[in-house]
């Protein structure tokens, strides 16, 4: 990825260098410094066991045995285009960076975590399509509102910026610190947080206006983008949900719409919740609380669809209709960003619901 940014570069020397850029098994890919590396970790949030031994161990072991303790990283230097220097030099006095090169996908982005000595000072996100210019348009709007509205613990943005003729930077704050705790069971901490920031931001709002009818919509739309064996659980589901709101006033508020353990942190006994980027400004409440459940199962859990279906039956039966809101929202979301991987995860979502259907009627 980092090929395709004119804005920063990965420099490849063995000599006098002052990073080393690795990547895990999904093909991610990230930049360190080798000195302050402990903080420079921070932006690198692994969710499986041997990810976590890395981020804690290696800044002990680099100490102990050199950089080149990773296997297959690769030594280098950073080099920054003037206008991204520039940015950096009228934002902040003093600038230590750290880069994630995106999640591979259609809404694929470099992230740069800026920081000086032991404090993150924020972070800025560079992409290069249209789709990534309006992802950051959308954040900016909803932290703006979440700010307007006294939600607290979240970003606020320092600006959207033009860094040539095709890139554009999103630079936020940050709450977060080094060593920050990332709790991975939803708990008392994270319903808190959404309650107090649905409580603060809901609105009467004709559901024909909302966010959340604009993604049924699509999904309606778009069903043929799904297999075969799951169009038609899709489609029922998403026509009854609208038939139900139809013409209704709803009181909805803001859904981040990517509330996972990786996008929040506790910061002073509260949890920070940052990456708003897909969130709706009017959805139903409950899309944050099971997308939370959803992910954790799959990527933490490693649970297959048949097993999440099956477990939330077993667990959540009486919040069934909450549950198909979301998977059809979340389906609805990873279409419309649309390259190979999201239609993929946009069927393991399907699956889960038709298996939903399957269970309710062997009960």
């Amino acid at each position: 990825m980092h090929n395709n940014i004119k804005s920063i570069k990965v420099s490849q020397s063995n000599v006098g260098y002052r990073y080393i850029t690795f990547s895990n098994h999904d093909g991610k890919e990230w930049s360190i410094p080798v000195e302050n590396m402990r903080v420079g970790l921070e932006i690198y949030e692994p969710s499986g066991a041997k990810g976590k031994i890395l981020k804690y161990g290696m800044p002990v072991l680099s100490k102990m045995f050199g950089s080149r303790i990773v296997p297959e990283s690769i030594p280098g230097d950073l080099i920054f285009s003037d206008p991204f220097q520039d940015l950096l030099k009228a934002l902040y006095d003093k600038y230590e960076v750290s880069v994630f090169w995106g999640t591979p996908s259609t809404d694929q982005k470099v992230t740069v975590q800026i920081f000086d000595g032991d404090k993150i000072c924020g972070y800025c996100k560079i992409g290069t399509s249209n789709r990534v210019f309006n992802l950051f348009q959308n954040e900016e709007n909803i932290l703006n509102v979440l700010k307007q509205c006294n939600v607290e613990n979240v970003p606020q943005c320092k600006g959207i910026f033009l860094l040539n003729d095709n890139e554009r930077a999103f630079v936020q704050t940050t709450k977060k610190k080094p060593g920050s705790k990332t709790i991975h069971e939803f708990g008392k901490e994270h319903e808190h947080f959404l309650q107090e920031m649905y409580d603060k931001t809901r609105e009467h709002i004709a559901f024909e206006k909302t966010d959340f009818y604009k993604s049924l919509v699509f999904i309606i739309d778009n069903v043929d983008e799904l297999s075969a064996e799951y169009r038609n659980c899709v489609l029922k589901t998403a026509n009854a949900i609208l038939q139900e709101y139809k013409n209704q006033q709803v009181l909805w508020g803001v859904c981040h719409r990517d509330f996972t353990p990786w996008n929040t942190c506790m910061v002073n006994q509260h949890l920070f919740v940052f990456d708003f980027e897909y969130a709706h400004r009017h959805a139903p409440r409950c899309l944050d609380r099971w997308h939370f459940y959803t992910q954790t199962a799959i990527y933490e859990k490693r649970m297959s669809a048949d097993e999440i279906a099956a477990d939330f039956l077993k667990k959540y039966k009486s919040c069934i209709e909450e549950y198909k809101m979301y998977l059809i929202d979340n389906i609805s979301l990873y279409i419309m960003r649309g390259c190979c991987d999201d239609i993929k995860i946009a069927n393991q979502k399907a699956q889960i619901l038709y298996q939903l259907k399957q269970g309710l009627q062997g009960l």
